[in-house]
């Protein structure tokens, strides 16, 4: 079975295999109308097998027609770019499907034309299969190295929480009382005993009298274009409004999505 890659969720396709499957998807759209518009008996899958290997290229002797339609979905997503052990497959179809459209890509034998072969059309599927599959390449190294780091980062996480709660699970009552007693204290449990801070939405900007802001100017420590806006009243009441609509409460109830800590 021919070798592909398929475009992984969350794998970006670029534009090297972007523009293979434009262009295998065109061939094969011209060329099974082509086929039909003459009439030729058989089905399309079973005529482009049949054809694709009698080509004489290295692989094609096992080509099943079924495999081109993973080259060539209607949606990009669902394309699967050809490996290089494939890569005589697709070259053997896009001489055949080329040959349908009217090119002379192959004898009467259907065997592939040795002047195709050297052909810059040739030369230029074979540099697109090429380039699609390093962008393949390229794009799985960079996600598995983003995962790998990913990973990384959680470990160092759970080891630092692991750590935290090893040494601030509980009080350490023990310093309280002489050496030969430790270990009788009571296990009192840090949440037993903390305060969670209290937090507010929009707290206000400190302001100063009129009068102090006059005094710094007076005394040189202050010039007049340091000194703040006039203070309107109306930001006050929206100030007060909001400590009444919104009052303080305890952090961990304005922390968004906090996991349970265990403690």
């Amino acid at each position: 079975m021919a070798g592909t890659g398929s475009v992984q969720d969350g794998e970006a396709m670029g534009v090297h295999r972007q523009t293979l499957h434009r262009r295998l998807r065109k061939l094969r759209t011209d060329a099974e109308a082509a086929h039909r518009a003459h009439g030729r008996a058989g089905g399309l899958q079973k005529a482009l097998e049949k054809q694709v290997r009698l080509t004489k290229l290295p692989g094609a002797s096992s080509f099943e027609g079924k495999v081109a339609s993973r080259w060539t979905p209607r949606r990009p997503e669902d394309f699967s770019a050809p490996r290089p052990d494939s890569f005589e497959q697709v070259l053997a179809v896009v001489a055949v499907w080329e040959s349908w459209i009217g090119t002379s890509t192959l004898t009467p034998e259907s065997h592939v034309r040795p002047a195709w072969l050297q052909s810059e059309a040739y030369k230029d599927w074979k540099r697109l299969l090429e380039d699609a599959h390093q962008e393949t390449m390229d794009t799985r190294r960079r996600t598995e190295a983003a995962s790998s780091a990913e990973a990384e980062a959680d470990a160092a996480v759970t080891r630092y929480r692991q750590r935290l709660v090893q040494a601030y699970r509980r009080l350490n009552l023990d310093v309280l009382g002489p050496d030969e007693r430790a270990g009788e204290q009571p296990a009192i449990g840090l949440h037993q005993v903390f305060e969670a801070p209290l937090l507010a939405w929009g707290p206000p900007r400190p302001e100063l009298p009129a009068r102090v802001w006059r005094e710094l100017v007076e005394r040189g420590e202050m010039t007049e274009e340091d000194l703040p806006p006039r203070l309107q009243l109306e930001q006050v009441d929206k100030w007060r409004r909001t400590r009444t609509e919104r009052p303080p409460q305890r952090c961990w109830k304005l922390w968004p999505h906090r996991k349970a800590s265990g403690w």
